[in-house]
């Protein structure tokens, strides 16, 4: 899709598909990795000519990934497998397999650990990538389900618990817990307005939070439940 003018340019089609779920493209926006929880698998497409280019099958029920650069590679979390895959962005053979807590979702790539949000445990933990271990671990609120940074503080959305999480990465503690009226998922910064934007899909809209005070600041509604939150600036 062209965003200034909002024309579908092109359609990519994923044969054999049954449940795509999340996606992503890499920082040079030549190559697109899609999770496939239906059959388990994570599909690389090429954007440039509009083909796929590889299909490899991943753990059991993933649900997300994130890039890391450094690795050519791209770390998928599978939830039914507790495990974090380092899969290679350019052979799609996975390298290495980190056992975490329960249910593993969401992730975040900060300072050169991977932080996991633990949905199963109410837990996020820390992974050294190079020892490929979790260093620390701590308690945040129930069903951690997405991870964002900001000045130097981790924001977890709490999905059964109904609120976010503000974390110091250095030593991982909860240092405050805003309260959200429905159930939060997805989340995005505006670094320029300082603010964090909240998806919410009991009250069917966005919730804003000032990240200077870390108080709710407004709320957007759509009428229908947000499934992604991206900020365009």
């Amino acid at each position: 899709i062209k965003p200034s003018t909002n024309q579908i340019i092109d359609t990519v089609q994923v044969p054999f598909a049954q449940r795509l779920s999340y996606m992503a493209v890499d920082p040079g926006g030549r190559w697109a990795f899609v999770l496939d929880t239906g059959n388990d698998h994570l599909t690389k497409l090429d954007l440039l000519t509009g083909s796929m280019s590889g299909r490899v099958r991943v753990g059991d029920k993933p649900s997300y990934l994130v890039f890391v650069p450094d690795r050519d590679a791209v770390a998928v979390s599978c939830a039914l497998s507790q495990s974090v895959f380092l899969v290679n962005t350019g052979s799609l053979a996975s390298s290495s397999e980190i056992q975490v807590g329960s249910n593993p979702t969401g992730m975040l790539l900060y300072s050169g650990r991977l932080y996991i949000a633990e949905s199963g445990s109410n837990t996020i933990c820390s992974c050294d990538l190079d020892e490929g271990q979790i260093t620390k671990r701590t308690t945040v609120g129930f069903g951690p389900r997405r991870i964002i940074d900001s000045s130097n503080h981790l924001y977890v959305a709490n999905f059964q618990g109904r609120s976010v999480s503000i974390l110091v990465p250095s030593q991982l503690n909860v240092q405050k817990t805003i309260r959200i009226p429905g159930r939060p998922v997805e989340m995005a910064t505006s670094e320029k307005r300082r603010w964090l934007y909240v998806s919410d899909r009991d009250s069917k809209g966005v919730w804003v939070i000032d990240l200077t005070s870390n108080r709710v600041d407004g709320f957007i509604p759509l009428g229908t439940p947000p499934a992604e939150v991206t900020v365009y600036q």
